[in-house]
């Protein structure tokens, strides 16, 4: 039997109540500056590696995001960012790190928005919010935006939230057929975390398929009502982008208001212009102050989902509906709806509206169903 001194016992408690007390934090950082990033970890931050971020956080990888979870530390001569699971809000400003790393190079403004409503399904989970949320940090090279946003579910995490009949979360996912890597994207004003690294291109057809269709996380959405979709890509605005601003295709960021909320959507039953699905917005008024606007625009979208030719769902769908998009080559985005349906004896079925048309000319990676191995998984009828 081993015995440990009280004091040992003590210590062991007295930083478990610490660590219960000031969780880690989840943070995803993408360098939309033009320049070289030293990203201040402090008290010190973990990759999935199990080593610390890598600096600089280089520009010329801009599609490669630094991600890491922040450890608060009992020790540290500076205050923790965060309050438990939550920003602190006396920060207004981001700072960062000489190239030695031990003094402050610069600060820029900090821009907050919106959390999301975590609360919805924390509580299906008897989950803690912070291992629900993570903080997406935007560099532009005037400003800093941070936008609170749903993890990225695991595997196990789907099945608890299936079992418990949760409604309303839609699981995303992306093909990208554009010729820029997407670096941010927002559902509905919902910032999504779309994982470790940009949505990169893939050649559309005739080319064969290199990538299937990437998971980019989840938002709340009521999918009787129009999708609202902005992103922004890694790559500035070149003279082929300047002109397809100006033609509409690409819409210039606007400002984001005190609150760092993103621009209020459209309220339901306002009369507006009709549009064919995934029509690139309008664009707005543009903002020749702003660098990091010039450099990376906003595409806009608005689109529908399609509905299932029967409604009804079948014994044993999932109540986690799952969408899937298609960024096309002319800047519009295309839809697809799918669920997945557990069948007897562990069984697993897909239903599926099918690749849409639009899509099919371009869709080399093929539809939804395609992430499936259909010698095990069967497609049933939509």
């Amino acid at each position: 039997m081993l015995i440990y001194p009280a004091s040992e016992s003590f210590e062991k408690s007295k930083r478990e109540r610490f660590s219960d007390a000031h969780p880690y934090i989840a943070e995803t950082h993408v360098n939309l500056s033009g320049k070289d990033l030293w990203i201040d970890t402090t008290p010190y931050a973990t990759t999935s590696s199990g080593a610390g971020p890598r600096m600089p956080f280089a520009a010329a990888e801009s599609q490669q995001f630094m991600v890491f979870n922040r450890y608060p530390s009992p020790a540290a001569t500076q205050p923790f960012p965060y309050d438990g699971a939550r920003l602190r809000e006396d920060i207004a400003q981001y700072r960062y790190l000489s190239a030695s790393g031990d003094a402050v190079a610069a600060s820029l403004p900090l821009t907050r928005l919106a959390y999301p409503d975590v609360a919805r399904f924390s509580s299906a989970l008897n989950k803690p919010d912070r291992s629900m949320l993570r903080y997406l940090y935007f560099h532009y090279p005037d400003r800093v935006e941070v936008a609170p946003a749903l993890n990225r579910l695991a595997g196990m995490t789907e099945q608890r939230l299936d079992r418990q009949g949760q409604h309303g979360l839609v699981l995303l996912s992306a093909v990208n057929y554009t010729t820029g890597a997407i670096a941010r994207l927002e559902v509905n004003g919902q910032t999504v975390d779309i994982g470790d690294r940009a949505l990169v291109s893939v050649a559309p057809l005739p080319a064969a398929c290199h990538e299937f269709a990437q998971p980019i996380g989840a938002a709340f959405i009521m999918l009787s009502r129009p999708l609202a979709l902005r992103w922004q890509t890694t790559g500035a605005v070149d003279a082929a982008g300047a002109a397809a601003m100006a033609a509409g295709t690409i819409t210039p960021a606007g400002d984001i208001g005190a609150t760092g909320a993103p621009e209020a959507p459209v309220a339901p039953g306002t009369p507006e212009t009709p549009k064919p699905p995934g029509t690139p917005g309008t664009p707005d008024t543009p903002e020749p102050s702003s660098t990091a606007n010039a450099a990376h625009p906003w595409h806009t979208a608005t689109l529908h989902a399609p509905a299932f030719r029967h409604p009804e769902p079948v014994d044993g769908e999932s109540t986690l509906m799952r969408l899937q998009l298609y960024f096309l080559p002319d800047g519009t985005v295309e839809v697809e709806r799918f669920v997945q349906v557990h069948m007897p004896k562990d069984k697993l079925g897909i239903r599926a509206t099918g690749i849409p048309a639009r899509a099919a000319p371009y869709a080399s990676c093929g539809g939804a169903y395609n992430t499936y191995n259909p010698q095990t998984v069967p497609l049933l009828a939509n």
